[in-house]
């Protein structure tokens, strides 16, 4: 079988340490006795913080893989805190999130911080559906640290977005959601 695709030659350049193209780095033999997964994600060329920039937009979605990371540090009263932390183009992506979370404070199971997926309209903007990924509540001593790898082949524009409920005088609450988001297709 015999493969071409220009993302080998990306690939190639990265592996290899190559400042320019070589000829015939966008070719893949594979003899039809080898069967093997080849990863071929897109090279991530953006990241940071999600607190000083949302990445992507409705109008223009993230269409390249990204890394990047949310945290909260909140002491004492703070209201409402709800973001879109990123707007994502249709297609495969692979998400890896890496999650800590602690609280001490006033326990309310009422209270709690979603990360949520939102799937939107490419023609208005508006939200088809909403699922939760992740919920944590506010409860005294809570420590929680988690990973996910999640894939979604998703057909329309989507986004990621936190939501954290107001905390009163005595709260502390901490949480650091990093994320690697690779696109395949």
């Amino acid at each position: 079988m015999r493969i071409v695709n220009d993302r080998l030659s990306q690939f190639a350049r990265i592996a290899q340490l190559q400042a320019q193209p070589q000829v015939g780095d966008n070719l893949l033999h594979i003899p039809a006795v080898l069967t093997g997964v080849l990863d071929l994600s897109d090279p991530i060329r953006r990241g940071g913080s999600s607190v000083a920039t949302q990445f992507g937009t409705v109008a223009d979605p993230l269409q390249e893989s990204c890394i990047f990371q949310d945290t909260i540090d909140d002491t004492g009263v703070v209201g409402l805190d709800s973001r879109t932390l990123a707007v994502f183009a249709p297609g495969l992506w692979h998400l890896n999130i890496q999650r800590r979370f602690s609280f001490n404070g006033t326990t309310n199971f009422g209270k709690d911080q979603r990360i949520r997926i939102i799937t939107l309209s490419a023609d208005l903007g508006s939200i088809v559906f909403t699922t939760e990924l992740d919920l944590v509540r506010f409860i005294t001593g809570t420590v929680r640290d988690s990973q996910r790898d999640l894939w979604f082949p998703m057909l329309t524009v989507w986004s990621m977005t936190t939501l954290t409920q107001p905390t009163v005088a005595a709260d502390e609450l901490h949480s650091n959601t990093s994320v690697l988001a690779r696109r395949f297709l």
